[in-house]
Protein backbone atom coordinates (compact mmCIF):
# COMPACT_ATOMS: atom_id res chain seq x y z
CA UNK A 1 0.00 0.00 0.00
CA UNK A 2 1.36 3.42 -0.95
CA UNK A 3 2.02 6.12 1.60
CA UNK A 4 -0.15 9.20 1.61
CA UNK A 5 1.28 12.68 1.30
CA UNK A 6 0.67 13.27 5.01
CA UNK A 7 2.67 10.14 5.92
CA UNK A 8 5.59 11.26 3.73
CA UNK A 9 5.48 14.70 5.36
CA UNK A 10 5.38 13.19 8.86
CA UNK A 11 8.35 10.92 8.11
CA UNK A 12 10.28 13.88 6.69
CA UNK A 13 9.61 15.98 9.81
CA UNK A 14 10.69 13.12 12.08
CA UNK A 15 13.97 12.65 10.16
CA UNK A 16 14.62 16.39 10.24
CA UNK A 17 13.93 16.58 13.99
CA UNK A 18 16.21 13.58 14.69
CA UNK A 19 18.99 15.18 12.64
CA UNK A 20 18.63 18.46 14.58
CA UNK A 21 18.78 16.61 17.91
CA UNK A 22 22.01 14.85 16.90
CA UNK A 23 23.61 18.07 15.65
CA UNK A 24 22.50 19.93 18.80
CA UNK A 25 24.08 17.26 21.01
CA UNK A 26 27.33 17.37 19.03
CA UNK A 27 27.43 21.15 18.82
CA UNK A 28 27.83 21.79 22.58
CA UNK A 29 30.47 19.16 23.32
CA UNK A 30 33.07 21.92 23.74
CA UNK A 31 31.71 23.18 27.09
CA UNK A 32 34.46 22.36 29.60
CA UNK A 33 34.75 25.25 32.05
CA UNK A 34 32.24 24.87 34.92
CA UNK A 35 29.72 27.68 34.83
CA UNK A 36 30.44 28.46 38.51
CA UNK A 37 34.07 29.20 37.57
CA UNK A 38 32.93 31.35 34.65
CA UNK A 39 30.59 33.31 36.93
CA UNK A 40 33.34 34.24 39.38
CA UNK A 41 32.37 37.43 41.19
CA UNK A 42 29.58 38.35 38.78
CA UNK A 43 26.52 39.52 40.65
CA UNK A 44 23.03 39.54 39.23
CA UNK A 45 20.80 42.59 39.55
CA UNK A 46 17.59 40.57 39.83
CA UNK A 47 18.58 39.22 43.26
CA UNK A 48 17.82 42.53 44.95
CA UNK A 49 14.69 43.00 42.89
CA UNK A 50 13.26 39.69 44.06
CA UNK A 51 14.42 40.24 47.64
CA UNK A 52 12.41 43.47 47.82
CA UNK A 53 9.29 41.35 47.38
CA UNK A 54 10.31 38.68 49.90
CA UNK A 55 11.66 35.97 47.60
CA UNK A 56 14.76 34.14 48.91
CA UNK A 57 17.15 32.68 46.35
CA UNK A 58 19.59 29.78 46.45
CA UNK A 59 23.12 30.86 47.23
CA UNK A 60 25.64 32.10 44.70
CA UNK A 61 28.34 30.08 46.42
CA UNK A 62 26.61 26.86 45.22
CA UNK A 63 27.10 25.27 48.66
CA UNK A 64 24.92 26.96 51.27
CA UNK A 65 21.26 25.95 51.15
CA UNK A 66 19.73 29.44 51.33
CA UNK A 67 21.19 32.82 50.49
CA UNK A 68 20.57 35.52 53.09
CA UNK A 69 21.18 39.21 52.59
CA UNK A 70 19.65 42.37 53.96
CA UNK A 71 16.74 43.77 52.04
CA UNK A 72 17.67 47.14 50.63
CA UNK A 73 14.30 47.64 48.93
CA UNK A 74 11.29 49.41 50.34
CA UNK A 75 10.69 46.99 53.20
CA UNK A 76 8.35 49.22 55.21
CA UNK A 77 5.87 49.76 52.37
CA UNK A 78 2.67 47.80 52.70
CA UNK A 79 1.43 46.26 49.50
CA UNK A 80 -1.47 44.14 48.45
CA UNK A 81 -1.03 40.52 47.41
CA UNK A 82 -1.58 41.53 43.77
CA UNK A 83 1.10 44.23 43.95
CA UNK A 84 3.52 41.75 45.50
CA UNK A 85 2.68 39.16 42.83
CA UNK A 86 3.24 41.71 40.06
CA UNK A 87 6.59 42.64 41.59
CA UNK A 88 7.65 39.01 41.88
CA UNK A 89 6.58 38.33 38.27
CA UNK A 90 8.59 41.35 37.14
CA UNK A 91 11.59 40.12 39.13
CA UNK A 92 11.37 36.68 37.52
CA UNK A 93 11.08 38.33 34.10
CA UNK A 94 14.24 40.35 34.82
CA UNK A 95 15.95 37.19 36.10
CA UNK A 96 15.05 35.26 32.94
CA UNK A 97 16.48 37.97 30.69
CA UNK A 98 19.63 38.41 32.77
CA UNK A 99 20.32 34.68 33.08
CA UNK A 100 19.65 34.15 29.37
CA UNK A 101 22.26 36.79 28.51
CA UNK A 102 24.74 35.36 31.03
CA UNK A 103 24.40 31.77 29.77
CA UNK A 104 24.64 32.96 26.18
CA UNK A 105 27.90 34.83 26.94
CA UNK A 106 29.23 31.69 28.67
CA UNK A 107 28.46 29.48 25.66
CA UNK A 108 29.98 31.97 23.21
CA UNK A 109 33.20 32.31 25.24
CA UNK A 110 33.53 28.52 25.53
CA UNK A 111 32.90 28.12 21.79
CA UNK A 112 35.53 30.72 20.96
CA UNK A 113 38.01 29.03 23.31
CA UNK A 114 37.39 25.65 21.67
CA UNK A 115 37.69 27.17 18.20
CA UNK A 116 41.05 28.76 19.06
CA UNK A 117 42.30 25.42 20.43
CA UNK A 118 41.31 23.60 17.24
CA UNK A 119 42.70 26.31 14.96
CA UNK A 120 46.05 26.43 16.78
CA UNK A 121 46.63 22.66 16.98
CA UNK A 122 48.99 20.70 14.72
CA UNK A 123 47.47 17.70 12.97
CA UNK A 124 49.34 14.54 11.98
CA UNK A 125 47.14 13.39 9.10
CA UNK A 126 44.96 15.10 6.53
CA UNK A 127 41.94 13.16 7.88
CA UNK A 128 42.48 14.64 11.37
CA UNK A 129 42.82 18.10 9.86
CA UNK A 130 39.64 17.60 7.83
CA UNK A 131 37.74 16.49 10.97
CA UNK A 132 39.03 19.55 12.85
CA UNK A 133 37.92 21.85 10.04
CA UNK A 134 34.44 20.29 10.13
CA UNK A 135 34.30 20.78 13.90
CA UNK A 136 35.45 24.41 13.54
CA UNK A 137 32.67 25.04 11.02
CA UNK A 138 30.11 23.53 13.45
CA UNK A 139 31.45 25.74 16.25
CA UNK A 140 31.26 28.78 13.96
CA UNK A 141 27.63 27.91 13.26
CA UNK A 142 26.94 27.70 17.00
CA UNK A 143 28.61 31.09 17.56
CA UNK A 144 26.54 32.65 14.78
CA UNK A 145 23.38 31.11 16.20
CA UNK A 146 24.12 32.37 19.72
CA UNK A 147 25.10 35.83 18.46
CA UNK A 148 21.80 36.42 16.68
CA UNK A 149 19.44 38.77 18.37
CA UNK A 150 16.62 36.82 19.97
CA UNK A 151 13.17 38.14 20.74
CA UNK A 152 11.58 36.58 23.76
CA UNK A 153 8.12 37.63 24.82
CA UNK A 154 7.17 36.84 28.38
CA UNK A 155 3.78 38.05 29.61
CA UNK A 156 4.15 40.32 32.63
CA UNK A 157 1.37 42.26 34.29
CA UNK A 158 2.17 45.61 35.86
CA UNK A 159 5.70 46.91 36.27
CA UNK A 160 8.59 45.99 38.50
CA UNK A 161 8.79 48.68 41.19
CA UNK A 162 11.97 47.43 42.85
Amino acid sequence: MAKSAAEYQKAYRERKKAKQEVSRDESLDFLRTPIADYQGDTTFMFEGSLDAFGVSLPTREWVEPIQTFDTWGEGEKTMSALERLEGIAGGFHDAAQELYAFINRYKISEAQRAREELAGAKYETPAAQKAAIAKISRIDEVIRSLSRRQRVYLPVTGTNVA
